[in-house]
């Protein structure tokens, strides 16, 4: 895709790139959880986070879009925690040289927002490291706050466990058609003909 200021920059998913990432980092080997918020984050909620073995966490905030990316520089509060030993922004290909003007040219953009690294992502799920997200200063994670992260990859997993066990999926869809049979009818009963002709 080319690079827009405006709309989608990728047809991937946020959770196909979340597999990709996993898929980079290794799950086997790292702690890896979505949406990592209040549970363990005060004043933000990290896309992914990425636990090593040595205890160090990686944050890794997740864009598919150039107004997306923008918007996390107008929020009041940043990703400033002495807890992350790295922060990345992951982004489409080819959003890569408008994000490094943007964050690499001003250099009162570190001294506000702290060191800020960027990985890429190609339509076909190729992670590439385009520069270093590690700080000069962090925390390691003690044991209580890795568990703390691992309960919560936990309860996720089973809280999408029993909405596909219980048929949850299958009830938003049922619902789902039914709102848009209503909606065909109404469009019928106003342009007086079916959509299926306008399609």
């Amino acid at each position: 895709m080319e690079f827009s200021k405006t709309g989608l920059l990728t047809a991937l998913s946020v959770h196909e790139i979340e597999y990709a990432l996993c898929e980079y980092y290794g799950i086997r080997k790292h702690i890896i959880v979505p949406n990592v918020s209040w549970g363990f984050f005060r004043e933000h909620e990290a896309d992914l986070v990425v636990i090593t073995q040595a205890n160090y966490l990686t944050e890794i905030e997740i864009k598919r879009s150039w107004r997306d990316f923008l918007k996390d520089f107008r929020k009041d509060s940043f990703h400033a925690d002495n807890r992350i030993t790295e922060f990345y922004y992951c982004v489409p290909e080819c959003m890569v040289e408008a994000c490094k003007h943007f964050l690499y040219d001003d250099p009162t953009l570190e001294l506000k927002y702290g060191k800020i690294g960027l990985i890429s992502y190609s339509e076909n799920k190729h992670i590439c490291f385009e520069r270093d997200g590690r700080k000069r200063v962090s925390l390691q994670l003690t044991t209580k706050e890795v568990l703390e992260v691992a309960r919560l990859g936990v309860l996720r997993f089973w809280d999408t466990r029993q909405k596909l066990d219980s048929g949850h999926n299958e009830a938003v869809v049922r619902k789902l058609r039914g709102e848009i049979e209503f909606l065909k009818a109404e469009f019928k009963a106003v342009a007086g003909y079916d959509i299926k002709e306008e399609l």
